[in-house]
């Protein structure tokens, strides 16, 4: 009995290992998706509003531990938006409507499951127009303190999480959301040590969870209407 839970123990801990030391690349709450748009949406009829932003460092316990504030990051990731947005001919959405900064910093790891998010009303501060499609990206950069419970040291963790929700009339009318976590390189690690880099969220990365993102969404909003007969 006592080999058999030791041995269960020790499996345990491997698998928590193998699990963090890993690439996250996939669309997550996938039960939480809603798709109610037409395949067709007029880009006049299209709202887009700053993207929200959160960042925390969180701890090996999968607790918030403080937040931080990274604006260069922020910046790449809204010029990512309006990069993809002129890839499907959508220049025209590229302008911001308002400001976020009285969402910034509400969603963290701790409180990511709960329903508030899918609510209109949450964002009443960002002064959705109700006769418009409102998209709204609200993005988490989390760093990931990754202790090791074994002989081997594990590296940190990069995490980057956007949600995309659309609302009109006060109804959700669709949502994605994608994840993209991935451990640091040793040398990325050092540097983290050395105080030398800061090697979270790296362009590569944002550029993906953009792009996964937005692809079905942005797709489907044309500049007008295609008459099918």
């Amino acid at each position: 009995m006592k080999k058999e839970f030791a041995f269960f123990i020790a499996s345990l801990i491997i698998l928590v290992f193998g699990l963090s030391s890993c690439t996250v690349r996939w669309f997550i709450q996938k039960h939480r998706e809603v798709d109610l748009l037409p395949h067709t949406i007029n880009a006049d009829s299209v709202r887009i509003m700053p993207p929200i932003f959160s960042g925390h460092r969180v701890s090996d316990a999968y607790e918030v531990e403080y937040q931080i504030n990274l604006p260069q990051r922020e910046d790449f990731f809204m010029n990512e938006v309006k990069r993809q947005l002129e890839i499907q001919g959508l220049d025209g959405l590229g302008s911001f409507y308002g400001n976020s900064r009285c969402m910034k910093n509400k969603m963290h790891i701790e409180n990511f499951d709960s329903d508030i998010w899918y609510t209109p009303e949450t964002y009443r501060c960002l002064k959705l127009n109700d006769s418009l499609y409102n998209i709204i990206f609200s993005v988490r950069m989390e760093s990931f303190e990754m202790i090791s419970y074994s002989a081997s040291p594990m590296n940190d963790q990069s995490d980057i999480v956007a949600l995309v929700l659309v609302f009109k009339n006060g109804k959700l009318y669709y949502t994605k959301n994608y994840r993209y976590g991935k451990p640091l390189k040793r040398k990325e690690q050092k540097a983290l040590e050395n105080g030398k880099d800061y090697p979270f969220f790296r362009d590569e990365q944002i550029k993906y969870v953009v792009e996964k993102v937005t692809e079905d969404l942005f797709k489907r909003i044309k500049t007008k209407y295609i008459q099918h007969k």
